[in-house]
């Protein structure tokens, strides 16, 4: 159990670093979050004003944090395509992780996990403080949301991807996996409720289930900004249970 966590770690420590050797794309991503931002809040604030009032129950605070919040956790969470383990499949180079003492999801993830830690180290904490000191953002009303969103955002990560995973395993009965990748993609951004707040109601067995797309990025911003503040008034997908067992049936799963 302590070599394979001690294993875990140095696979953890190897993404960050992997990641962080591409300093060039690093201020090139902060770059795209910080204009994307730009754009985002100013047509939010823009319909804000023009309305008069809050729209679903959003102001123009809790309107900005949720714009910048998204920025910020947009490259940790990676909601776009990751292809590690179907280039490995197509290649039969995953034959040499299957031989490998450690088991070959939980190497992916230690090292996703570090990749994650880079992304909101150098590109998430920037992008929102740029948004704090451009538009403003609100924050959470309570100190013990902090650590609350930490946990939320660690188990966004391990939904996200748990979720990327199960479309690379599809390699081992695809030729070609590019377009499960694709569409992925193309759906992942929209259904993170990233673009858009999701307002919508989960009550009952739907809410103890959960939507795992909406959860990666829905349930950390929602208890890192004010809008964690009221439970379940905002962001409804939000609970004390950041993420439910969506982390448990997708690890499964794959």
């Amino acid at each position: 159990m302590r070599r394979t966590a001690k294993t875990t770690w140095v696979l953890a420590g190897a993404g960050f670093r992997r990641y962080s050797t591409y300093r060039l794309a690093i201020v090139a991503g902060l770059t795209t979050n910080s204009v994307f931002g730009l754009i985002r809040a100013s047509i939010l604030l823009a319909a804000l004003a023009s309305a008069g009032t809050d729209i679903a129950g959003y102001s123009a605070s809790e309107a900005s944090s949720f714009v910048w919040w998204s920025q910020g956790l947009i490259a940790s969470v990676n909601l776009f395509q990751w292809n590690d383990v179907a280039v490995r499949v197509r290649s039969g180079d995953i034959a040499v992780d299957f031989s490998r003492p450690l088991d070959p999801q939980l190497a992916f993830l230690a090292a996703d996990l570090g990749r994650a830690a880079l992304q909101f180290l150098a590109r998430g904490l920037p992008s929102i403080l740029i948004g704090a000191l451009t538009f403003g953002i609100a924050l959470p009303a309570s100190p013990w949301l902090w650590p609350l969103g930490v946990v939320s955002t660690l188990l966004a990560v391990l939904v996200s991807f748990g979720c990327r995973y199960a479309v690379n395993v599809a390699s081992f009965w695809l030729v070609e996996n590019r377009g499960p990748q694709i569409v992925y993609m193309v759906v992942s951004g929209s259904s993170a409720a990233c673009t858009c707040p999701c307002t919508g109601s989960l009550s009952g067995s739907r809410r103890w289930l959960g939507q795992p797309p909406s959860r990666r990025c829905c349930s950390p911003r929602s208890t890192c900004s004010a809008a964690g503040r009221r439970w379940g008034t905002r962001c409804r997908c939000w609970s004390p249970r950041p993420d439910g067992p969506w982390p448990y049936w997708l690890w499964a799963s794959s």
